[in-house]
């Protein structure tokens, strides 16, 4: 036994994290006892800043506990979704429990399967898909490549109404006309060559995912399993998991339904609701942010009701602060958050030329620029021009939000060329310029910008959200408007101390959150009992733009609670909701159709409203309550 991990086992000392120096909340404390009180699955839903990493080690704390009480081995592992937290996590748990994500993990199943080390090969399955396809374009092959890809994550069956069905869930898109080509013989072609390759140790990281899934492989089994940011888990993930269960074992899986927003990378839109249909587990609640000023909480529990503020929390700094104002207000390790990277990038070349350190989160985010620029094959000496029409050439084949991306990166590029063109000599050396604007790690000097997807488990003291105007994003799909919603609330719950609002331009400064759709801040009473224990949600509306902001509708035993435009919170004992269609997912305010609301001193209706409701009329002539519009 080495010196360094005897040091580390003598500091994981399971009585002392759970006795002393940390004070657990009754949550945290209903989780660890379930831990040893019930033989279930357990599912923790955890709301941003509620101390999910601590809530992680003080479970581990009570499995040794009980380990030491039982004087049985009890073998954990623990899943992260990316690596930074999981190397936090390994400085803090016991020497024979390792935190990986599930790409380690699958990687080591497979070094095992073949029982020989080998490297990860990036390229591999470009390399397929041009030794399938033969010449392409490379909108084309980029095209192959994300529905493989697609196919491979989320272990889609290997048939044509298969494939067309996840291909039309993710609304991939090629900007030229593929409904000719053999699309789904590629791929099965693809799929076969790239298992059949796989025997000669040539792997990428979705093969790491995909592969255990298909094949014979032996993966370690865990008698606990505990998961980290599970509603970003795609299917390929969740069945590498359930493999790495021991018969009789437990999954205790930590998440938030309301920060899910990976589902344009592959991620199950609908993870939280299967694994509750598949696995019937105990439900458990971390509601405390102790992260957030009581401003900041007021404007994410418009989203999030349960939400709620750590003792004494300070109420903090929220402000809409003028685009012209911004780079001047800017200090070192402020973070700015936005939807888009153009922006970002806009900002950035203003804090270069201002002498400010500047870091964009995200060296994958350089290199895809970089990509653009190479396919272009943009001439050097007329590189705006060659630009701009290999765009309007792209955007003839491209709509939608494919189209709105593609802009936005096109944007950034120029914005980069605009600001280094008198000092590079080439293309290669402007793109050398362009990707050292990006980058995973910071010093503390640097000003930190980065996407709202990029920020997420992040935090500042002070936190920008660039072009608020535009959250969210919507108009797409049901399942992605869910996720620009979501995207907004992670980004009104990364700060500290100040919440910085910062439209994209001054005439949005005098508007109400400087353009940002939502409803008026639902802000908890004084006498607020910070023990209070939200009811179960029975049924929940899916969050929807009623009115131009975002509202909803909430059924929690015996109360029907709506929360949006109106800041107010509809709180009767008694109603009854009927719905205009039937749905698999919870239903959209849209449809309602009629609401029976009985006043509690009388239990007698109120009002009823045929057809669809108009919450404005319903509120303005019952509750008295009016418009921010």
């Amino acid at each position: 036994m080495t010196t360094a991990t005897t040091e580390k086992k003598a500091r994981f000392n399971a009585q002392k994290i759970l006795t002393e120096g940390i004070q657990w909340s009754g949550e945290q404390k209903d989780i660890f006892e379930a831990i040893t009180t019930s033989d279930r699955h357990i599912m923790i839903g955890a709301v941003a800043g509620s101390g999910k990493t601590t809530s992680i080690i003080g479970v581990v704390a009570k499995i040794k506990e009980w380990e030491k009480g039982l004087g049985t081995k009890i073998k954990v592992g623990v899943r992260t979704f990316n690596s930074h937290i999981a190397d936090e996590l390994n400085t803090k748990l016991p020497s024979d429990i390792k935190a990986t994500t599930a790409h380690a993990l699958g990687l080591s199943v497979m070094i095992g399967y073949y029982t020989t080390p080998f490297k990860i090969n990036e390229h591999k399955y470009k390399n397929i898909v041009k030794s399938v396809i033969g010449s392409a374009t490379d909108s084309v092959i980029a095209y192959v490549l994300a529905v493989v890809n697609m196919m491979q994550l989320t272990l889609t069956e290997r048939n044509q109404d298969a494939m067309d069905g996840m291909i039309d869930h993710f609304d991939l898109k090629c900007d030229e006309d593929v409904s000719q080509l053999p699309l789904f013989d590629w791929v099965e072609q693809i799929l076969t060559k790239g298992i059949e390759e796989a025997e000669n140790l040539n792997l990428d990281f979705a093969d790491c995912l995909w592969l255990p899934n298909i094949l014979p492989v032996k993966v370690p089994q865990k008698h606990i399993l505990i998961i980290d940011e599970f509603q970003d888990t795609n299917a390929a993930m969740l069945g590498l998991y359930v493999k790495a269960v021991a018969d009789g074992g437990r999954l205790i899986v930590f998440g938030d339904e309301r920060q899910a927003i990976m589902g344009f990378g592959g991620s199950d839109t609908e993870a939280w609701g299967r694994f509750k249909a598949r696995f019937d587990p105990l439900e458990l609640p971390l509601t405390t942010c102790y992260r957030c000023p009581t401003s900041h909480l007021d404007l994410a529990r418009v989203i999030v009701p349960s939400i709620r503020p750590r003792t004494n929390a300070p109420e903090g700094v929220y402000e809409i602060v003028s685009p012209d104002d911004l780079a001047a207000k800017l200090r070192p390790r402020d973070l700015v958050i936005s939807r888009y990277t153009a922006p970002l990038v806009r900002l950035a070349m203003d804090l270069v030329q201002a002498n400010k350190q500047v870091k964009i989160r995200g060296i994958e985010i350089g290199e895809n620029l970089s990509g653009i620029v190479k396919g272009s094959k943009t001439d050097f000496n007329d590189f705006e021009k060659g630009l701009e029409a290999y765009k309007e050439r792209r955007l003839e084949k491209l709509n939608g939000d494919n189209a709105e991306i593609f802009k936005d990166k096109i944007d950034a590029i120029l914005h980069f060329w605009r600001t280094y063109k008198d000092d590079v000599v080439d293309i290669q050396s402007f793109l050398s310029r362009l990707n050292l604007t990006f980058a995973n790690t910071f010093d503390t000097d640097s000003i930190i910008l980065s996407t709202v997807h990029k920020a997420k488990g992040s935090e500042a003291k002070n936190v920008y959200i660039l072009e608020c105007n535009k959250l969210p994003c919507l108009g797409a799909k049901g399942w992605q408007n869910e996720q620009e919603i979501n995207l907004q609330y992670v980004a009104l719950t990364r700060a500290k101390e100040g919440l910085y609002l910062v439209p994209e331009s001054s005439e949005y400064v005098s508007k109400v959150f400087g353009g940002m759709k939502l409803g008026t801040p639902v802000v908890l009473p004084a006498d607020f009992d910070p023990d209070y224990v939200v009811p179960e949600i029975v049924e929940e509306s899916n969050l929807a733009i009623v009115n131009g902001v975002v509202g909803r509708l909430i059924k929690r035993d015996d109360e029907l609670w709506f929360y949006g435009e109106f800041g107010k919170v509809v709180d009767c004992d008694r109603f009854e909701v009927e719905y205009l269609t039937d749905t698999d997912s919870v239903p959209l305010l849209s449809d309602v159709v009629s609401a029976v609301f009985v006043e509690e001193s009388k239990y007698k209706p109120m009002r009823k409203f045929g057809g669809k409701l108009d919450w404005s009329e319903f509120m303005s002539e019952v509750y008295g309550w009016e418009s921010i519009q």
